[in-house]
């Protein structure tokens, strides 16, 4: 492995397993190289392994989280959405067991999903050619454009995912008060034709699962480029 991913995995693993006693600010060291090493050395990015996604999606889920430039929010949701894709994509294949990091990835993409919602959906629209509009009420869901319906969409096969990786921990969701209610939410959308337009309630997690491997692959084509602009 190229020494400088290595050190970007480092960090990120640093960042991960410490954040319990390192917290994690502006100042934390780990979050710093990761950011200041991915950026300096774009073209490596789209080369770490998808083994090491979920520490780096964990990182840049923070980055955005800290964040306070606007102009630059959809590029860290949009990064942050790639890494953990790709580590649920590709790299934990053969974690029929769900580790730590893999239930922790499922976890960092619903908190993408909603933190980074009202950028992350100008990625989802550009995925798949449409202008996204700058005036949207994100307070109404049922005047919500198709493309930031769709990322409500992937946030419920999320769920899925993350119900299913804690019951073989033997742990329950209403055992978070917060993330049931949202999942009950989405479940409710399910049942009263919110999500209509993309088909049929029993077919709809294989349509978010499209249109995550849509969006990846869209990011995926600009990152492993080393063009980490998306605007």
């Amino acid at each position: 492995m190229n020494p400088i991913i290595e050190e970007i995995v480092r960090n990120a693993h640093k960042l991960y397993e410490r954040q319990n006693t390192e917290p994690i600010t502006k100042t934390n060291p780990f979050l710093y190289n990761v950011s200041h090493l991915c950026i300096t050395n774009r073209e490596l990015m789209g080369q770490i392994p998808a083994q090491e996604g979920g520490y780096l999606g964990f990182a840049y889920m923070n980055i955005l989280d800290l964040t306070d430039d606007s102009r630059v929010f959809q590029i860290y949701s949009t990064i942050s959405f790639y890494f953990l894709e790709k580590a649920l994509k590709y790299g934990y294949v053969n974690d029929t067991d769900f580790s730590p990091i893999h239930v922790q990835t499922l976890n960092d993409a619903l908190i993408i999903m909603n933190i980074g919602a009202r950028s992350l959906c100008r990625t989802f629209a550009q995925a798949q050619g449409i202008v996204p509009s700058n005036n949207i009420n994100f307070d109404n869901f049922y005047s919500l454009p198709s493309y930031v319906k769709q990322i409500l969409l992937c946030e419920y096969s999320y769920f899925i995912e993350f119900v299913e990786a804690l019951e073989t921990r033997g742990i329950t969701i209403d055992r978070e008060p917060q993330m049931y209610q949202r999942f009950n939410m989405l479940k409710k959308f399910v049942s009263t034709g919110f999500f209509e337009e993309f088909g049929t309630a029993s077919s709809l997690y294989n349509k978010a699962k499209e249109v995550r491997s849509l969006v990846y692959s869209y990011a995926a084509s600009k990152i492993e480029k080393g063009d980490i602009i998306f605007r």
